[in-house]
């Protein structure tokens, strides 16, 4: 209930947050009574870019959605935000914003997928928490991603990726993982098989993991071919569903086939039809070191986001 906005944190005066330096924080060796009145590009650009605001400004724009009126919403936006009602010329100024970007956003429909979605990289699970770390791996030879130049390469050995499959390297931290970054919200199956050819060694162990609900099956295969199938995955813009693949307890005869295809059930967003499939097998060549577009933006959202940047928001004292 307090009318007072502020944050408080501990700081280290031996490392200052670099957010924060960008925001003027005064040197904590000294008592400052006012924050310095200057603005540079770095606050503007958090204020535009950071995955946190962006957040926070979608949860404020779904906070006023059951509210009908537009101007009534728009009072509410600016009630939570500035702790005042907008005047005649504000009102104005974000019923012409709103009008404009909904305008913008429907011309620049996309009438295909965004491509492409599929990652190279390599990592470690963390069983206890689902958790996935993934780095990219960095040399493509222009038909497989590998360590560098050298192969086997000093650090990560045999750890490499094709189209058709890959070699996981030396231990549980260097993983093959082939992510899938949802460019839609709905749901989605998945289908593949796991092929290892070799009699030798002690086989692969796959594993097929979401960022929103945790690992979704495991596969050891040893000379064999076994189905890797998901019936059902909810997946939101940007969610990850990573295909990871563990040497086991050696590192010897793990070369391994693996070409999954993510297929499209439910979609939210009209430029996904059902059926529609992702093959990273097909595509490949369209994935190298490409990034996806960035996601549109509800134009109330951003209509959110233009408040938290202005002064009167950022800049309070």
């Amino acid at each position: 209930d307090a009318t007072r906005r502020g944050l408080y944190a501990y700081v280290d005066r031996e490392d200052i947050p670099g957010l924060l330096a960008s925001f003027d924080l005064p040197s904590p060796d000294a008592s400052q009574a006012t924050r310095a009145r200057t603005t540079v590009p770095q606050q503007a650009l958090f204020f535009i870019n950071a995955k946190f605001v962006i957040g926070q400004a979608e949860q404020l724009a779904a906070k006023s959605s059951s509210i009908a009126s537009t101007d009534e919403r728009l009072k509410a936006l600016y009630q939570i935000t500035l702790a005042r009602n907008p005047d005649e010329q504000e009102l104005r100024m974000a019923k012409d914003f709103l009008a404009a970007t909904q305008a913008a956003s429907a011309a620049d429909s996309p009438s295909t997928v965004a491509l492409p979605v599929w990652r190279f990289g390599y990592g470690s699970l963390q069983v206890e928490s689902n958790a996935v770390s993934f780095t990219p791996l960095p040399h493509f030879t222009s038909k497989v991603w590998q360590g560098s130049e050298k192969f086997p390469d000093p650090a990560l050995g045999f750890t490499s990726m094709t189209s058709a499959g890959g070699h996981p390297g030396n231990n549980a931290a260097q993983c093959t993982i082939l992510r899938w970054v949802s460019p839609f919200a709905g749901t989605v199956s998945i289908e593949g098989e796991i092929k290892h050819e070799s009699d030798q060694g002690d086989g692969v162990l796959g594993r097929i993991v979401s960022s929103k609900s945790g690992v979704l099956g495991n596969w050891t295969a040893k000379n064999n071919t076994v189905t890797t199938s998901v019936k059902t995955v909810d997946v939101a813009i940007g969610d990850t569903i990573d295909f990871v693949m563990d040497c086991g307890a050696t590192p010897n005869h793990d070369s391994y086939q693996w070409k999954p295809r993510v297929r499209v059930t439910s979609s939210t967003s009209p430029d996904v039809k059902a059926k529609f499939v992702w093959n990273a097998f097909k595509e490949f060549d369209k994935s190298s070191a490409k990034l996806l577009p960035p996601p549109k933006i509800d134009a109330w959202v951003q209509l959110a986001q233009v408040l938290f940047l202005s002064n009167e928001f950022a800049f309070v004292d």
